[in-house]
């Protein structure tokens, strides 16, 4: 019986560690060893049969007879039976579980790899499409920079042409000013220089006449009669009255002339040394047919002038600024004078620290609003009619000042009051 009972654990002992010992390793492999028998079917039927085969192998201890080891032997094989059908469904279900892990696997591999092309890809029309938005901005800033570039350049053609019209009508006024000063010369110096040699003729005719009346107080009868229808002695009086006017009118004619061909220097080139006072003296009688308007209307013109040194500029373009000035204050002058009585254009020079020419040009028109006040030097801004102004006269004036004179140029106005421009001009 001994021998029996040794045997008997001798052959359910492998099988129960064996059985344990699967279970540890299914453990071990995180799957569950009671899960994969209950899957199966087989927990119920198997703890019975364990339960039934320890309570035979207890009995038999306990009573030694030899049908309670036959039973057992009995039980052992269905134990055995089953376990070897339960370890065959085991390793088939491990098969199929590596299988399945192995398919799952290759199947996370390949959606791995699929997920990865697709970042990829993605990633790559991310890059692509910022790219092509990067381009399209630098397109948009360059088609913006060349819009910007050719507005600017057409309003610097068309600033230059219209400075280039404004030049050529300036040097063509400059020409023609020339010719008249040069035509008008030549007369009038013969006139001038003749005047003297007149005057002393006239002198020794008059006073021969008077010898001959104190000498021969009774003269023939044909003398008698000729002056007494002359009246000799209003002539004798006034005679030398004559000669001094027209010795005066032929000193206003020769300064007229000078005064032409100081304005008549637009067309030169280069800088020279300029008298400001004989530069707007020269650029007023220009002007002076427009200072007198309508029926007994005039604008007075008030001359404070400095004692300045001849300053270095170009005399040319000088004058045009003086111009664009002067005429904009007769043309307001002219509008204001409904409003505003005894119209007045007052020009001051002076000399500051030394250092400067200072040239103010004041109106007694209405003057300007603030906001248009800002924009008188910008090109083709002009508040005349159209057809009456280019709107460039002021930006040329400033950028001959500014630019070609190192100098500056400044417009104080107030609504109602009038505007004034001041000039000034460096010496050095």
């Amino acid at each position: 019986m001994c021998k029996g009972a040794s045997t008997l654990v001798t052959v359910i002992y492998p099988i129960l560690a064996d059985m344990l010992g699967h279970s540890f390793y299914m453990k071990k492999n995180q799957s569950n060893f009671l899960e994969f028998y209950k899957i199966n079917g087989l927990l119920v039927p198997l703890f019975r049969l364990l339960v039934i085969t320890l309570g035979l192998t207890l009995l038999f201890f306990i009573s030694g007879k030899l049908s309670v080891l036959l039973a057992l032997f009995i039980l052992l094989g269905m134990v055995i039976a089953e376990y070897i059908r339960s370890k065959k469904a085991l390793i088939a279900s491990n098969e199929h579980l590596e299988t399945d892990v192995e398919e799952r696997t290759v199947a996370l591999v390949h959606v791995n790899e699929q997920l990865k092309k697709e970042i990829i890809e993605r990633k790559q029309a991310e890059t692509a499409l910022r790219q092509l938005e990067t381009e399209k901005n630098k397109l948009i800033a360059s088609l913006q920079a060349q819009t910007q570039q050719l507005e600017t350049t057409l309003q610097n053609l068309k600033k230059t042409q219209t400075q280039l019209i404004q030049n050529e009508k300036m040097w063509s006024l400059g020409q023609l000013v020339a010719g008249v000063a040069h035509e008008i010369n030549n007369p009038i110096s013969f006139i001038y220089g003749n005047l003297t040699y007149v005057r002393e003729y006239t002198d020794y005719l008059l006073k021969l006449v008077l010898l001959y009346q104190k000498h021969y107080p009774c003269p023939l009868a044909e003398i008698t009669a000729l002056l007494a229808g002359s009246e000799i002695d209003f002539i004798i009086e006034d005679l030398p009255k004559i000669l001094e006017s027209m010795n005066t009118g032929a000193n206003r004619i020769s300064n007229i002339v000078q005064n032409l061909k100081q304005f008549s220097r637009l067309h030169e080139t280069g800088m020279k040394a300029v008298d400001i006072n004989e530069s707007i003296t020269s650029t007023l009688l220009i002007l002076e047919h427009r200072l007198k308007f309508g029926i007994q209307q005039s604008i007075g013109v008030i001359k404070q002038y400095g004692v300045l040194p001849k300053v270095k500029s170009y005399p040319g373009e000088l004058n045009q600024v003086f111009m664009h000035i002067i005429n904009n204050a007769i043309d307001a002058l002219q509008e204001s004078v409904k409003s505003k009585n005894n119209p007045q254009i007052i020009i001051n020079t002076q000399l500051k620290n030394n250092q400067k020419v200072s040239i103010s040009i004041k109106d007694t028109a209405l003057g300007m609003t603030e906001e248009v006040r800002r924009q008188i030097f910008n090109p083709f801004f002009t508040t005349k009619p159209v057809g009456k102004g280019t709107g460039l006269g002021l930006a040329v004036s400033h950028e001959i000042i500014a630019e070609k004179h190192k100098g500056e140029i400044t417009c104080i106005s107030t609504l109602g009051e009038g505007t004034e421009f001041i000039i000034e001009i460096p010496l050095g």
